[in-house]
């Protein structure tokens, strides 16, 4: 009887032993970290990232922090984004913290219907690209005689239409956060300067433009 009590204990104490021994190797081989690293977002749009190895009770435990709030705010691993540029998302659990690289970008077809005038402007269905040309119908004052109503007509548009492109691209740029002196240079940019392009790696997105006589400013907005 002793015999076998003995050996019913043995066995107890092994089970125990190995059950432990697989809980630390099952424990060891769950690693915790973020189930991003890094995001982009279009303006006006949230996604939210988690702590991936964590039960639920422990992912109540978890901090989160934005280093830019004018950029993005996190709640509960919800990124939502507030303004285009970059920040990074932190999320703490027991002293260690998880970053997350945030690049929002600018909703173009927000910009659009905000800023822009359909008579000089366009937009991708996509969001891509923003387009506006100071002289979408291609008017050419030299077609007509200088003398001749039509000649006149045709400067009252190109005047509208120059007009409207000015005013739209300087809400662009200050929505965007673009220096006034692109716009400037912009303006000064003649047929022989060739396409110019100026880039926004931390917003996510640049600006390219060309000039001809015959067609006028002609600025692109892409996305990265």
């Amino acid at each position: 009887m002793k015999k076998h009590i003995t050996m019913l204990l043995v066995f107890v104490m092994l089970f125990s032993v190995f059950a432990s021994t697989s809980t630390i190797t099952a424990s060891a081989k769950t690693k915790i970290k973020l189930s991003k690293t890094s995001i982009t977002l279009t303006l006006g749009k949230s996604k939210t990232i988690k702590l991936n190895g964590l039960t639920k009770k422990q992912a109540k435990k978890v901090k989160w922090k934005s280093a830019n709030k004018k950029i993005a705010t996190v709640s509960k691993g919800k990124i939502t984004s507030k303004k285009v540029g970059t920040t990074k998302i932190t999320a703490t659990y027991k002293g260690k913290k998880y970053k997350c690289k945030v690049l929002v970008r600018p909703n173009f077809k927000k910009l659009y219907y905000k800023y822009c005038s359909p008579e000089v402007a366009d937009v991708a269905s996509d969001n891509s690209y923003l387009f506006l040309d100071s002289n979408p119908n291609d008017i050419d004052p030299n077609d007509y005689y200088y003398d001749d109503d039509l000649y006149y007509d045709a400067i009252v548009e190109l005047l509208d239409e120059s007009n409207l492109f000015d005013d739209n691209i300087k809400a662009i740029n200050k929505a965007l956060g673009v220096p006034d002196s692109i716009f400037e240079r912009m303006n000064r940019t003649c047929a022989a300067d060739g396409r110019q392009t100026v880039y926004y790696k931390n917003k996510g997105f640049y600006i390219t433009w060309t000039y001809s006589g015959s067609y006028g400013l002609e600025v692109q907005y892409y996305l990265y």
